[in-house]
């Protein structure tokens, strides 16, 4: 009996527990909303803020809307799209229009759309511009100087980088610039990709330029956010900072003449990289490898990851038709935002669709040398997003090993004599 009446009682506090947290409703975590927010308020007092709530993926609009009487009302921008990011929003008068960047799954291509709020709601979505297989990314609602309201943003036309802008008229914007696609864009496919670069020949020094954000700068940020010199200042070719002092030292051990150029910009994002990547190769008509990092900022900015992806295969297309060959990687870690997986699934999906010789950052930095977990105690800088001076000597061996495996860069002999994990350990 007295075994009866504890386990009755021990069911009944079991009950009275799953009562309590199962009634409870389903609370997102604070990680799963971006970092940036939108925010307006009219003459009235009535107030909006936006910011993209992650969904695995299926992102999604999250809008808080208040007004001066202490009425509030929280919900997601309804759309009936795969994944909604990057909002952008102006008053017209007292009333909001919001604009996004919106992935379509059947094609795989971002598009923008716009809605106007209703009193209670937002209207039906719409399409901006004509509708295309291209990545259109990162909107912006500003007003021009004659007073007219103005949406822009950036395109990947395959071959290359582009600024779209629609003027506001009467309910709909009137898109006038609509480049769809520009000639000579890449079909070049996996077998071929590599077929019109000679390769660098044994006796040849390298001459290998780095872009990228500010991990490719060189960037440290601890954990009280206290940064050094380069978090806020652009390389422009100095054969130093972050993993090029690592890599230089390796490919000297091979040729004394061999170079490599730091053109890390803090705080790029792929568009950007994509657009002066030409630029930094003109000031190297001589190298024979371009090394391509970009995705973080992406992820802050809220492009879609297939965005990300079009962008990097346009650099890596620019590269191949100037004669340089290049080499990706995924994203290195960011414990402080969690959910990159979808963007180096793209980058890792890019390299197996095209052959592009690709470098896994992300795996390096994770352990490290060792079989446990080494990124946030051992190769983050302490923010848990940029590197260490010992993660940026594992980044540059990573590199290096890639290079190594391939034939393009090392194509009649091995590399004896040089100890990789005595140069992680140093």
């Amino acid at each position: 009996m007295k075994m009866y009446t504890w386990i009755m009682a021990v069911v009944s506090c079991l009950t009275l527990v799953c009562v309590v947290l199962c009634s409870q409703p389903a609370m997102a975590l604070a990680s799963s909303f971006s970092d940036r927010t939108v925010e307006i308020e009219n003459a009235q007092g009535e107030r909006w803020e936006f910011k993209v709530q992650f969904g695995d993926g299926r992102d999604s609009i999250f809008y808080t809307y208040s007004t001066s009487d202490g009425k509030s009302l929280e919900s997601t921008v309804e759309t009936q799209l795969y994944s909604d990011t990057a909002p952008t929003a102006v008053l017209l008068g007292d009333i909001p229009i919001l604009a996004w960047s919106s992935l379509a799954v059947a094609q795989g291509d971002s598009d923008i759309y716009f809605a106007t709020w209703t009193g209670n709601g937002w209207s039906e979505p719409r399409m901006v511009h004509a509708d295309n297989a291209l990545a259109d990314m990162s909107p912006e609602l500003t007003w021009n100087d004659a007073g007219q309201l103005v949406l822009s943003w950036w395109r990947n036309t395959g071959s290359d980088i582009v600024q779209i802008w629609a003027v506001y008229n009467e309910g709909r914007f009137a898109v006038e610039n609509d480049v769809v696609a520009a000639a000579g864009k890449a079909t070049t496919k996996a077998s071929s990709y590599y077929s019109s670069i000679s390769g660098r020949g044994i006796a040849d020094p390298f001459k290998c330029i780095a872009i990228g954000d500010s991990i490719t700068a060189g960037c440290k940020r601890d954990a009280a956010h206290n940064v050094n010199y380069w978090c806020g200042h652009d390389r422009t070719g100095e054969t130093e900072g972050g993993y090029v002092d690592t890599l230089q030292e390796l490919l000297q051990d091979i040729n004394s003449n061999s170079r490599v150029y730091n053109y890390g910009h803090p705080g790029e994002r792929s568009y950007e990289g994509a657009s002066r990547i030409n630029t930094v190769m003109s000031a190297h008509s001589d190298a024979n490898c371009i090394l391509i990092m970009f995705g973080a900022n992406d992820r802050y900015e809220e492009l879609h990851p297939t965005s990300t992806r079009a962008n990097i295969k346009l650099m890596a297309d620019r590269a191949i038709a100037r004669g340089i060959a290049p080499v990706i990687t995924t994203i290195t870690p960011n414990t402080a935002v969690w959910d990159i997986d979808q963007y180096n699934y793209q980058i890792k999906d890019l390299a197996r669709d095209y052959g592009i010789i690709m470098a896994d950052q992300y795996g390096a930095l994770w352990y490290g040398d060792d079989p446990e977990y080494q990124w946030e105690s051992k190769y983050s800088s302490g923010d848990n997003l940029h590197v260490s001076d010992a993660g940026d000597v594992l980044v540059g061996n990573e590199w290096f090993e890639t290079m190594q495996t391939s034939k393009l860069f090392f194509p009649d002999f091995s590399l004896p004599g040089i100890n990789l994990l005595l140069l992680k350990n140093d």
